[in-house]
């Protein structure tokens, strides 16, 4: 994951003032593993896409973007193009 994709989701979330704990209990994830995601040690779950999305006002194509070293993936800790 690139530096500036992976600092996507934490830079959004400070320039709105979000705290990390209260970012976490909106999307249901626990601040440990939303500190992983904003670090580029873990990857968004699809179901947190849209929530994450309307939270901090990206559209979900901004999250989704079809690229090797993605945000998110499927729940199988692979990216989407592993998963065909």
């Amino acid at each position: 994951m690139l530096p500036s994709e992976r600092m996507l989701i934490r830079d959004r979330r400070k320039q709105l003032g979000i705290p990390l704990k209260e970012l976490a209990k909106q999307l249901g994830i626990t601040r440990v593993f939303l500190n992983e995601i904003e670090r580029g040690d873990a990857r968004i779950p699809l179901a947190r896409i849209p929530d994450l999305s309307r939270i901090l006002g990206f559209t979900e194509q901004d999250l989704l973007r079809e690229r090797g070293d993605c945000l998110i993936c499927c729940g199988t800790g692979r990216a989407p193009s592993e998963n065909r």
